[in-house]
């Protein structure tokens, strides 16, 4: 999983993605910055945010500036219901069998019907009790679908039945009856196309991901809130 560093650097704080928690050591002694006590900013999600306080201002860059990957995406159910959305995680997932929910850095989903907005969920709108659940495979760059070995391979921000996306939600599900969306905390029945039908992404590493996008925004407010 993924962690995130967090410089403290004239009073600029940035968040930048690392690969692996030794990574964040291997920083400090490059920066020269002292490690500051991790448990000292709790953190939701199963999120570790390690706090450095820099010695030099701006952003700092070097090893620890993991790159990332970026897909825009768009899906089309029945009924004129759309679907468009941007992920992103570490490039170095590209070899992967698999990325799961756990790796993504950002992820934002937008749907509409007959071309009037419906809705939205975003990554840093994640809480304890959301449905979140995300299969997609690398090597063929595209979510993977219902199958015998992917009873319900994607649940964004709903579940299941279709019902959990909240009063004023949008959600977006894969399971074995459907591709469907929910909105407003409803299942919409006339969204629905076929499990199996394979869901491509394009790749876009300039894609504009909204502010509540990405796992940083919601490590920024988790810490002022602290």
């Amino acid at each position: 999983m993924q962690k995130l560093v967090r410089f403290c650097a004239g009073g600029n704080r940035v968040f930048l993605p690392i690969a692996r928690a030794h990574d964040c050591i291997a920083t400090t002694g490059a920066y020269g910055a002292p490690e500051i006590d991790a448990g000292k900013f709790p953190m939701r999600n199963r999120l570790i945010c390690l706090c450095l306080a820099a010695a030099t201002g701006g952003v700092l860059g070097g090893p620890a500036a993991a790159q990332s990957v970026a897909y825009r995406f768009e899906w089309v159910g029945e009924g004129g219901f759309v679907m468009r959305g941007g992920l992103s995680f570490p490039a170095d997932l590209m070899g992967s069998q698999v990325v799961l929910e756990e790796d993504v850095d950002c992820f934002v989903i937008e749907g509409e019907r007959d071309g009037q907005p419906l809705g939205r969920w975003a990554l840093g709108m994640l809480e304890d009790d959301t449905t979140w659940m995300l299969t997609f495979d690398p090597v063929v760059e595209e979510f993977i679908v219902y199958g015998p070995e992917a009873p319900m391979p994607q649940a964004w921000n709903m579940d299941g039945l279709g019902y959990d996306c909240g009063a004023e939600g949008f959600g977006f599900n894969i399971g074995n009856a459907a591709q469907d969306l929910c909105v407003n905390g409803e299942l919409m029945v006339a969204s629905q196309v076929d499990p199996r039908r394979p869901f491509p992404v394009e790749r876009d590493d300039n894609f504009a991901f909204p502010s509540d996008a990405c796992h940083g925004t919601m490590l920024m407010s988790s810490l002022e809130s602290d």
